[in-house]
């Protein structure tokens, strides 16, 4: 079986083994071909699972129809990301020098979720440390490159899982977006990634069920279009009484991608964000196409009234706060010098930072978190969704020294945060909205760029619905 089976959809692929018209067995080896041909140049992968793929592949093939066809993933070959995403006997390092001997004991329920509706994990993808930033790169296993441009970062932290997809090593990949870590490397490597409403997707965190208390991260899916996403989605987006955060209704709605009354609110910046040249270039003429196609587009006067170093710092008072809380849920002693000397400096200084938090600012940050709840509100009166650029900038350069790969200083002549504060991407983390980020297009360099939609809390049907109308018109009214 060629590459071709590779360039398939997820769809296609689990139609194709549930109908017998394709072996999984000859599904698995392909994708394992493609990844040992790629991966090398990218560094998508930390480690490759063959032989429980394979296992796993002919165990679905001695299966009969009836019970393949009963299996929605069935045999699909999809990536799980380094971080949380826990199988059992493959390695975990969380992208960490520390847990880089770490083997997972158990499985985390959504690689549960997806082994159970037929899915065949074929290895894990890279991270940034404990997914601390918006690039894929650390001092274990250094920079993630998007296939856009080798050299270029595929962002972070979710990094691998995007680079992979892209690559067609895979239809499908995990990620968990808890600063834009979904769409951040969807935008850098021209896929789809979805972070829905937070707390559609359980993840019982442990051992504090509970820590998870502000709309941060959310599980989520990179893939290549909006139907492959949703249909992993729909199998992972099941409430758990286990986590204590788990949206309460499942995943009974099928997104159809046609054309309807939709209306979209476009801001270039939330009136907050500086954004590059080349990206408004790219984001305008996607939405001149769109119009081109019919649909209702149309420019909104409103913004965010917290100020861009404001979200900037309550933004990483919540990163830092999760990152401590990691750190202590797993043993590490970031002050002691044998912990500190393997972990990234500016995860170390986010875990100080953490430490210096006071109650009182917490509770002032939860006023700025109500402004930007509200303004987002406000946009989503008359609309459907809310259209941005996905990130600032294009591309991001790849670092010499692995482990140091950041963003820009300063876009469009202001002063921004390296860290994770060049995507405008974040500020839906801070108040669990639904998000997906879109190809638009490419920049004169032929970086890709993405577009962000907004939309309404619990509304994720309707927001895929519209994502996918989006896609669809892009692609028929598309430059090239």
């Amino acid at each position: 079986m060629s590459h071709d089976v590779c360039s398939l959809s997820l769809v296609a692929v689990a139609r194709g083994i549930r109908l017998g018209e394709l072996d999984p067995v000859e599904v698995v080896k392909a994708h394992l071909a493609r990844i040992a041909a790629v991966n090398p140049a990218l560094n998508a992968f930390t480690h490759v699972c063959e032989g429980d793929a394979m296992e796993r592949a002919r165990r679905l093939s001695r299966t009969g129809g009836q019970r393949r066809g009963e299996l929605p993933l069935s045999g699909v070959p999809i990536a799980i990301k380094d971080l949380f995403d826990l199988k059992a006997g493959l390695p975990n390092t969380f992208g960490s020098r520390l847990f880089a001997a770490n083997v997972a004991a158990k499985d985390a329920l959504i690689v549960r979720r997806l082994e159970t509706a037929g899915a065949i994990v074929v290895g894990k993808t890279n991270t940034s440390e404990f997914g601390h930033r918006a690039t894929t790169d650390n001092l274990l296993f250094g920079p993630t490159s998007t296939p856009a441009k080798i050299g270029y970062n595929a962002g972070g932290s979710s990094g691998g899982s995007a680079a992979a997809v892209a690559a067609s090593m895979v239809a499908v990949a995990t990620g968990s977006d808890g600063a834009g870590s979904i769409r951040v490397p969807a935008s850098l490597c021209g896929v789809v990634g979805v972070k829905p409403t937070w707390g559609r997707i359980p993840t019982r965190p442990r051992p504090n069920g509970f820590r998870s208390t502000v709309p941060m991260s959310s599980a989520g899916v990179l893939a290549r279009s909006v139907a492959d996403a949703t249909a992993v989605l729909k199998v992972l987006a099941c409430p758990d009484p286990r986590d204590p955060n788990s949206f309460p209704v499942p995943w009974d709605h099928a997104v159809t991608g046609q054309q309807a009354d939709y209306r979209i609110a476009v801001t270039r910046d939330l009136g907050v964000f500086p954004v590059a040249p080349d990206v408004i270039k790219v984001v305008e003429a996607a939405v001149a196409r769109l119009r081109a196609c019919g649909l209702v587009v149309e420019e909104v006067a409103g913004r965010l009234r917290a100020g861009y170093d404001e979200l900037v710092d309550v933004l990483l008072d919540y990163v830092a706060l999760s990152m401590w809380e990691t750190l202590r849920d797993l043993d590490v002693d970031y002050r002691a010098e044998a912990d500190r000397g393997l972990l990234a400096g500016t995860l170390a200084d986010l875990a100080e930072r953490a430490a210096r938090l006071s109650a009182g600012r917490m509770k002032c940050n939860d006023a700025v978190r109500t402004t930007v709840l509200d303004d987002l509100e406000d946009m989503l009166d008359h609309f459907d969704c809310v259209l941005t650029p996905t990130l600032t900038v294009a591309g991001i350069p790849n670092a010499s020294t692995p482990g140091a790969t950041v963003g820009p200083s300063c876009v469009a002549g202001q002063r921004t945060e390296p860290l994770l504060g060049w995507s405008l991407a974040f500020p839906v983390n801070l108040t669990g909205h639904p998000a997906v980020s879109l190809p638009a297009g490419r920049t004169g360099e032929d970086l890709p760029v993405g577009i962000q939609l907004i939309g309404r809390r619990f509304c994720d049907a309707r927001l895929l619905e519209v994502a996918a109308s989006v896609e669809m018109s892009l692609a028929a009214n598309s430059p090239n």
